[in-house]
């Protein structure tokens, strides 16, 4: 976290193709290496990002693509994320009642 803003490095693989006619064109493997920043929120029991922006990233062709997607991002409910996680990690760890 810097200035405010939470900094997430990410690697993305995939597969990018565009229908020409009634063809699918491109489709080759493609890796993109990006880094996002947003200002952290919490309402209720969910933590998201607003403000979120693409701050670097690899291929420039995959900005606005990215830059869209990450705008529709919906905040996570904290309670049960963090939940599944704590439980995943710590399987056989007693949990106490309230």
């Amino acid at each position: 976290m810097s200035e405010g803003r939470v900094r997430i490095k990410v690697r993305l693989s995939g597969k990018l193709a565009l229908e020409v006619g009634d063809q699918c064109v491109g489709g080759g493997s493609d890796v993109v290496r990006l880094t996002v920043s947003g200002k952290p929120t919490y309402a209720g029991e969910k933590i998201g990002l607003t403000d979120i922006r693409v701050d670097e990233v690899s291929n420039e062709a995959y900005r606005v693509l990215l830059q869209q997607f990450l705008e529709s991002a919906i905040p996570v409910p904290c309670r049960s994320t963090c939940e599944k996680v704590y439980s995943a990690s710590f399987p056989t760890a007693r949990r106490k009642s309230k």
